[in-house]
């Protein structure tokens, strides 16, 4: 089985980056021949979507935008999870995140997309996920789960107050979610 973690956050290090990086240390605990691989949207080339919808009436059936994005069409056809991880910005993810969903659009989507398996993993720095607008951006991946038929298994959340930090508890947490995820 192969996971591909998405990570929206500028921070490689920061808080997103922990909780998801605790996440997917249980489900590698749990299931050991998992493979895991990790892009930070930070270090790609990934341009907006035009709706230009060369990519449905072109003869190429590829998004006709030239950057990173067409290496991660293959990684996510091989995936069988995908992991998105987003800081809560505005009241939803964040653009990079959002980004890169819209430019899935430029490859067979519906039928790439089938059967896999997602999670979210989100953190803000409100009180609660209504509070900080997070529940927007998880609102629109169980919208998008519905249509492509994905299976979304787990949302991981969790605040890191105005300091911007997560406790140890929220870490555990995430980790034990990974440990209790079905991956077969």
């Amino acid at each position: 089985m192969k996971i591909v973690a998405i990570q929206g956050s500028h921070r490689k290090e920061g808080s997103t980056s922990r909780l998801m990086e605790a996440y997917l240390k249980g489900v590698q605990d749990k299931n050991p021949k998992v493979e895991v691989e990790v892009v930070h949207l930070r270090d790609e080339d990934i341009k907006p979507c035009t709706g230009c919808n060369g990519c449905k009436m072109g003869k190429t059936g590829v998004c006709v935008i030239k950057d990173d994005m067409h290496m991660h069409y293959d990684k996510v056809d091989q995936a069988d999870m995908l992991v998105f991880a987003s800081p809560v910005y505005w009241f939803n993810m964040n653009a990079q995140l959002k980004t890169y969903i819209d430019r899935l659009y430029g490859f067979d989507y519906v039928s790439k997309l089938k059967g896999k398996k997602l999670s979210l993993v989100m953190t803000y720095a409100a009180e609660n996920l209504e509070e900080s607008g997070g529940h927007h951006g998880l609102g629109g991946l169980k919208d998008m789960a519905a249509y492509t038929q994905m299976d979304l298994m787990d949302t991981v959340t969790a605040s890191t107050g105005m300091e911007m930090k997560l406790n140890q508890e929220d870490l555990d947490k995430a980790y034990q979610q990974g440990l209790a995820a079905k991956m077969a």
